[in-house]
């Protein structure tokens, strides 16, 4: 069921904060509210820990990019991306509270991951350019936010049936277990790449939206890597694929990119 009361109750509240937080008196308020929501509301509908970053990061991340939004027309479009992606976000979560192996659950949590890291990094990077943040403080906040964003998509069904059958996840089986422990591993390397290239990107000549573009790409080719190795799907050929896609967006955004070269 693609409808749940609670979860659209809860994106109405979300979308109601949002847009007190365009009035600019109300702004700091407003972004205050979302992240007590997210921390105590939320947390009865997932009951899992993991499930609370994505809500927490979205509901920053939106009404942060919200505020470098000038046109009105645009701001209330990207409001409603927003409360699309956090609905799916909660949704998600809720499903698989129920049932963990629920795959189109998992592609919500998916979707609403990349969304999240993409909204995340632009207002990141706009406070950053605009406000002359620390790099040591990107640095961290960084690492910490694509963390916890990606852990909660990257824990899969742990169920091992026999040899050569699916199992109840529907991933092949190849007489293996991953632990949490290689989870979180995997996906502290994931943040710390993640990281480093974002120090990097504080040298290049683009503005937030660009440079966050870029990002996405990279945090996508690693995460879906280790989706596809944690899932027993890792291939060279999809590998190569990947590396592919990157080269193609990245060659895209270049082209396109305002480039602020300083003479």
């Amino acid at each position: 069921m693609f409808f749940k009361l609670q979860p659209l109750i809860y994106s109405i509240i979300f979308v109601l904060a949002l847009e007190v937080s365009t009035l600019e008196v109300w702004f700091f308020r407003a972004v205050l509210f979302l992240i007590v929501f997210s921390i105590l509301i939320i947390w009865p509908l997932a009951r899992k820990v993991r499930f609370l970053a994505i809500p927490f990061f979205l509901s920053i991340g939106s009404a942060n990019l919200l505020f470098f939004i000038d046109n009105q027309v645009e701001k209330q479009i990207f409001i409603g991306l927003s409360v699309v992606i956090y609905y799916l976000a909660l949704l998600g979560a809720y499903r698989l509270k129920v049932y963990d192996c629920d795959q189109t659950a998992q592609g919500m949590v998916a979707l609403s991951t990349i969304s999240t890291i993409f909204f995340w990094f632009v207002s990141i990077l706009g406070w950053y350019i605009n406000f002359q943040v620390d790099g040591w403080l990107l640095i961290i906040t960084f690492f910490i936010s694509s963390f916890f964003i990606s852990l909660p998509s990257l824990y899969i069904c742990q169920t091992k049936p026999s040899h050569n059958e699916k199992d109840s996840c529907g991933y092949l089986n190849h007489n293996r277990q991953i632990k949490n422990e290689q989870i979180i591993f995997l996906n502290f390397v994931l943040a710390f790449v993640i990281s480093q290239i974002a120090w990097l990107s504080t040298f290049w000549p683009f503005n937030n939206l660009t440079t966050g573009s870029f990002l996405l790409i990279i945090f996508y080719v690693f995460y879906d890597i280790i989706r596809m190795f944690l899932r027993g799907e890792l291939a060279k050929k999809r590998v190569i694929k990947r590396v592919l896609l990157f080269i193609i967006l990245s060659a895209v955004i270049l082209a396109t990119a305002q480039w602020r070269l300083l003479v």
